[in-house]
């Protein structure tokens, strides 16, 4: 088949198991075909990479380097890479004082950057969402940053597990990436999910897509399992329009943050309860223990409240001299990290990665 290719055509050959060395040898030498195996087709049927974009990509791999096959995580690489993802410290004209929310907390600016779209802990560590890919910033006396994954379009915060995984979000799918191979794990999602994590550490997701009134019907909480196909899915006990984000509480029951109204779920009996959510357009959550959250907000300037899930009763909200938007939030031992916006003139908000004292928070 391919000596059959008509001059000045490109086949596409697609495989589920991929390749022999024969094979892709004599692909390489024919330089009229591209090889897609299992990874890329799940990809794109799971709607993490559309066609054309595929499509571009491999064609690019076949006329620039000769590759008729490359692997996933080679193809979703950013051709130009940010030269310059974060920088350290506080951004220039920024200082708590042009916030001046009343009674606040000053926080520790460490880092900011133009694309933050997301925050995760594993250890020490923080990874950060990027516009092409993820950040890994050790915190300590000069925090340093590496890329831990090239990607684009990533959105969303990420979830790293306690054995190397980091689960990412693109389009509708959700990717694991694992010493630097990319698998879909999750996918079809028209509007992307968020990553949640479950008991133990495992990955979980928060499905906020309805095919009727986001108002009226429920979000889903979503087990991701080893590959695509494998998911498990209950209602989330909160419509999804509301919803913003989840976290698991003990056994089977999770806590679904949402705007005005949250929900405390039994996954398995179904039953949940409704309670208040302490601040305006939450958009940080963390788990401090098997009954109490820690929520971060904004309204004109950031607030963090606890809440008790058992009682349903908070603290009263604490502010922070920083403003929205509020991109997500994270815990390293007595620390709270969340992406935040800081002013730096009267038009112009930065956004930035700043340090909490919890003692001062709880």
């Amino acid at each position: 088949m391919l000596t059959e290719r008509r001059p000045g055509t490109v086949g596409i050959l697609a495989s589920w198991s991929g390749f022999a060395t024969s094979a892709l040898r004599r692909a390489e030498r024919s330089r009229n075909v591209v090889l897609l195996d299992r990874t890329h087709l799940e990809a794109l049927i799971s709607g993490t990479v559309s066609g054309p974009e595929l499509i571009g990509a491999v064609n690019r791999s076949l006329s620039v380097f000769g590759r008729p096959h490359l692997p996933l995580a080679a193809l979703l690489r950013s051709r130009r890479p940010t030269p310059e993802l974060l920088r350290r410290g506080s951004p220039d004209g920024f200082t708590p004082a042009a916030v001046a929310a009343p009674d606040a907390v000053d926080p520790t600016v460490i880092a900011y950057g133009p694309m933050l779209a997301g925050i995760a802990s594993d250890g020490s560590r923080l990874f950060v969402t990027v516009n092409d890919g993820v950040v890994d910033l050790a915190l300590g006396g000069r925090s340093q940053f590496r890329r831990r994954l090239e990607l684009t379009d990533c959105v969303g915060s990420p979830l790293a597990t306690a054995d190397g995984d980091l689960f990412v979000v693109r389009s509708g799918g959700v990717l694991r990436s694992r010493e630097d191979e990319l698998t879909v794990v999750a996918g079809g999602f028209a509007r992307p999910p968020v990553l949640v994590p479950g008991p133990e550490g495992t990955p979980w997701l928060l499905d906020r897509y309805t095919v009727g009134w986001p108002g009226k019907e429920h979000a889903s909480l979503v087990q991701i399992g080893e590959g695509l196909g494998d998911e498990q899915r209950w209602p989330a006990g909160l419509p999804a329009g509301a919803c913003e984000g989840a976290c698991w509480l003990r056994e089977r029951t999770f806590f679904v943050l949402g705007d005005g109204s949250s929900a405390v779920i039994d996954v398995d009996t179904g039953e949940y309860r409704w309670v208040i959510t302490p601040v305006g357009r939450p958009q940080g959550l963390i788990r401090l223990d098997e009954r109490r959250v820690l929520i971060v907000g904004a309204d004109r300037h950031v607030l963090v409240a606890v809440l008790d899930t058992a009682t349903g009763q908070a603290t009263p909200p604490t502010p922070v001299n920083l403003t929205g938007p509020v991109r997500g939030a994270a815990r390293v031992g007595d620390a709270l990290l969340i992406i935040a916006g800081a002013p730096v003139d009267h038009a112009t908000v930065v956004l930035v990665i700043a340090r909490l004292d919890l003692a001062n928070l709880v």
